[in-house]
């Protein structure tokens, strides 16, 4: 029931605003969970173990725009 709301904060670019949200800034996380579950990581659904370690890499990305 909630989708819709979640849909259009994050559209409007407020979604960090709502209660079901949490947001971290950091270099580097390590998230525990009590089992390997489905994950849905930028876009893509996947399936990942107890442990996921998510870090940045500084410029680890290029875009070219023409």
């Amino acid at each position: 029931i909630n989708g819709p709301v979640l849909g259009a904060r994050l559209f409007l670019k407020n979604i960090h605003k709502s209660n079901y949200i949490e947001t971290y800034s950091c270099d580097e996380i390590t998230i525990r969970r009590k089992n390997s579950d489905v994950i849905h990581f930028d876009g893509e659904p996947g399936h990942m173990g107890e442990e996921l370690k998510i870090k940045i890499i500084p410029k680890g990305l290029n875009v070219f725009v023409n």
